[in-house]
């Protein structure tokens, strides 16, 4: 299963995306566990648009019982219940859980001492100072652009990247290890596999869990059903730039979380004698132009 989560800022601070992907981490282990604490937020979606548009930084959230309740409260009792359950894990988890709970002190104590680290503090803190130099306000059409070039991927014109380049906001990661990280996939994932086959002839198509593969004129399905296998401890020195498809099923056949099956497909004799394989019927339209223009 794949979870998409598409609510929330467009991050540019490398340490609020780390918080980000590591609390979601942490809560899906909750709700997995059974451990997630109970909390029934009234419109979830339209609360999300309110905190966002909360300048009083109460970002109160109102609750199915009718009760309200502050965001930074409601992470609060996430933050125990992982703290409880996950701290001592792992080296990553612990500093997710400190991070996460020195963020969430910090939103109610002093917001601006997270100019280094949260996105919407680090953009209020450049707006700010370019609003007192310049005797502007938040609906002048300058800071409205700087608001948006804030979020410039581009390194030579995003605001972000300017602050980042004088060491005003927080690194976690170095360039160099971004550049490794675009050509070079986990190695303890089905990442590996994928990023090292993908670029193969024989490999005709591809997505997250399962990628097809030509032989001759067969078609083989290969399907990753866990995404630790594929790993580069388990595929090291067997996989090769040029190897063909009977190759690579090889290989992979033997690799455990790991099914590979050969592709059925249904044809049909025609009169001359050749196969041809069967197409769906092509489906009559819902609607006709004459149903739009009062025509038979």
């Amino acid at each position: 299963m794949r979870l998409h989560v598409i609510g929330g800022d467009a991050n540019m601070s490398e340490v609020a995306t780390y918080l980000k992907a590591g609390t979601t981490a942490l809560v899906l282990n909750l709700i997995e566990d059974g451990l997630a604490p109970r909390i029934n937020i009234a419109k979830p979606v339209s609360q999300i648009k309110k905190i966002s548009l909360d300048q009083s930084r109460k970002w109160n959230v109102e609750l199915e019982n009718g009760k309200t309740m502050p965001a930074v409260e409601i992470q609060r009792l996430y933050l125990k219940a992982a703290k409880d359950a996950y701290k001592g894990r792992d080296m990553i988890t612990d500093d997710i859980l400190q991070r996460w709970e020195y963020t969430l002190d910090m939103l109610e104590k002093d917001p601006m001492k997270l100019s280094t680290t949260i996105d919407w503090v680090i953009k209020l803190n450049l707006l700010t100072k370019i609003m007192d130099s310049k005797g502007l306000t938040l609906d002048d059409n300058l800071i409205k652009n700087a608001a948006l070039q804030y979020h410039d991927i581009d390194p030579s014109t995003g605001l972000f990247y300017f602050l980042q380049k004088k060491g005003a906001v927080e690194r976690i990661v170095t360039d160099d290890e971004i550049i490794n990280a675009v050509s070079n996939p986990p190695e303890n994932t089905r990442d590996y596999l994928r990023g090292k086959i993908v670029g193969l002839k024989c490999v005709s198509s591809m997505d997250w869990g399962s990628f097809d593969v030509k032989c001759g004129a067969d078609t083989y399905e290969v399907k990753i059903d866990e995404p630790t296998s594929g790993t580069k401890a388990q595929l090291e020195g067997k996989l090769k730039a040029d190897m063909t498809g009977e190759e690579l099923v090889e290989v992979l056949k033997n690799i455990p979380g790991i099914s590979v099956s050969k592709r059925e497909y249904l044809y049909h004799t025609q009169s001359s004698g050749s196969l041809k394989r069967d197409k769906k019927k092509k489906k009559k339209p819902l609607f006709r132009d004459s149903d739009f223009s009062g025509g038979d």
